[in-house]
């Protein structure tokens, strides 16, 4: 397939980006950086986040290896990709607004869920042009199929990739809790009303 404009920006890579800062900050960047191809001993690193992040490196995993994530990074049109273009920019302010309130939600126990930052991360993620014109410039046999691949891969988005990260959030922060129980000790209510809401 052609690579030229992304119909989805990489919803995947900015998660991966969140969780590698929280890694971080949790001494197991390298061991992040092992498991995704730059170098270290992958099977170790693999089995020492499994241990500190069972849960939330489940979730990761899942999202990563999603079949329809591939086919996102698979839709692409045929036109030249543009530097700074609109929708490109949107998705950046989108992304890091919502790196931010994943990083003070998890690090910082701030009671504000991430999940509206992701809801505009999702809308800022989708380029409604690059959809034309993957659309448009496909032969007419298989314009029908193109749409609808567009319209599966948006369910997606919305559905189950929504799910999957709200699970990982919340996974995320309960991995936490457990590895650095002292921390919070102090937020357990919030923490019990934002389970609770």
């Amino acid at each position: 397939m052609a690579k030229g404009n992304h119909v989805f920006n990489n919803f995947d890579k900015v998660i991966q980006n969140i969780f590698r800062v929280i890694l971080a900050d949790q001494n197991l960047g390298r061991e992040f950086d092992a498991i995704n191809g730059s170098g270290g001993d992958i099977n170790s690193a693999r089995t020492l986040l499994q241990s500190k992040f069972p849960v939330s490196f489940r979730y990761y995993n899942e999202i990563k290896d999603h079949p329809e994530i591939k086919r996102i990074h698979e839709t692409q049109d045929d036109k030249p990709v543009a530097s700074n273009d609109p929708n490109s920019k949107n998705f950046g302010t989108a992304t890091t607004k919502f790196s931010n309130a994943v990083v003070a939600w998890a690090l910082n126990g701030t009671s504000d869920s991430p999940i509206d930052a992701w809801r505009e991360l999702t809308t800022a993620g989708f380029d409604p042009e690059a959809q034309r014109n993957y659309i448009s410039e496909a032969p007419k046999s298989q314009r029908q199929d193109r749409q609808k691949r567009c319209e599966q891969l948006a369910q997606f988005v919305k559905g189950e990739l929504g799910r999957l990260v709200g699970c990982w959030l919340f996974a995320l922060r309960a991995d936490l809790q457990i590895n650095s129980p002292k921390d919070y000790e102090k937020k357990r209510e919030e923490w019990r009303s934002l389970i609770n809401s």
